[in-house]
C-alpha cells in the first residue's frame, strides 16, 4: 500500500494549531525510527484513526502529499455576513456568478447543475413529506435511492472538503456536503431502514415544522439542545 510519510523535522498536522509535535529520528524498540506513517486524523483530514491513510496508488513514491491532494491550494475566505440578504450567494456557484457579474464576465453554470439526471420511480419504498410550515419552507423534496454502499470517500474528495473546513464522514454524507457547499442548497441523507423501524410498520414520514414547546433535540455529537421557536426542525 501507499502511505503518507512524515519525515524527521515535520510537525504532525493535527497538532499544528495547538501543542505542536515535531518529529525527530529516535530509537524505538532497538531500531532507528525516521519519522512516521500517518493516519487520516494525524494528517488533520478526518477523525479516522483506525489505521494508516491509504494513498491513491496512481501516485508515485516520493510525490508531495500536499501537491497530490492540492492541500497547497489558495483559499479565499469570505465573511458570509455580508450576504445575509442574498441567499443565492450562500454557495460557491452563487458567489462565482456574482463575481462574474461585477467583472462583466459571462457566467456559465456547470453541466451537472443544468442537466439533472432522470430518476426511475418505484413503489417499493413508501415515504411522504409532511410540511407544517409552507410559508417558511416553500419546498421540501425527498427521493429514495437504494443499493447504496457506505464507505470512505476517495482521498481527493476528503482533501477537497478539508480545504473547505468540513470534516469528511463517508461517501454519502460527503456528497451531500459538496453539493450544499457548491450550490447553497441544504441537503441531508437519511437511513431509510432506520426511519422504517421508527415508523413501526407504517409509512415513513419526514416532517418539517417549528419546535414544540420545551422540545429537546439530541445532536450528532451527543449534546442535547433546546431550539428556539424560530428554528426549523
Amino acid at each position: 500500500m501507499m502511505a503518507a510519510w512524515l519525515p524527521p523535522g515535520a510537525i504532525v498536522p493535527s497538532t499544528y494549531f495547538k501543542d505542536q509535535f515535531k518529529l525527530e529520528a529516535r530509537q524505538l524498540r532497538g531500531q532507528t525510527s525516521n519519522g512516521m506513517l500517518a493516519s487520516s486524523k494525524e494528517l488533520n483530514l478526518s477523525e479516522d484513526h483506525e489505521g494508516l491513510l491509504v494513498v491513491d496508488p496512481s501516485t508515485n513514491p516520493g510525490d508531495s502529499f500536499l501537491k497530490v491532494y492540492q492541500l497547497d491550494d489558495y483559499l479565499i475566505d469570505i465573511e458570509n455576513k455580508m450576504f445575509t440578504h442574498r441567499p443565492d450567494c450562500f454557495g460557491q456557484l452563487g458567489v462565482a456568478r456574482e463575481v462574474a457579474g461585477i467583472l462583466g464576465h459571462r457566467f456559465k453554470s456547470p453541466e451537472w447543475y443544468l442537466n439533472a439526471p432522470s430518476i426511475e420511480t418505484s413503489n417499493e419504498f413508501k415515504i411522504s413529506v409532511q410540511n407544517e410550515i409552507p410559508s417558511k419552507v416553500p419546498r421540501f423534496s425527498v427521493v429514495v435511492i437504494d443499493n447504496i454502499e457506505i464507505k470512505p470517500s476517495p482521498m481527493a474528495v476528503q482533501s477537497y472538503l478539508s480545504r473547505l473546513g468540513v470534516r469528511p464522514i463517508n461517501n454519502i454524507v460527503d456528497l451531500t456536503n459538496i453539493v450544499m457547499l457548491e450550490t447553497g442548497q441544504p441537503l441531508h441523507a437519511y437511513d431509510y431502514d432506520k426511519l422504517k423501524s421508527l415508523a413501526n410498520g407504517g409509512e415513513v414520514v419526514i416532517s418539517t415544522r417549528l419546535p414544540r414547546p420545551s422540545e429537546a433535540i439530541m445532536l450528532l455529537n451527543g449534546k442535547e439542545v433546546k431550539p428556539t421557536q424560530s428554528l426549523l426542525v
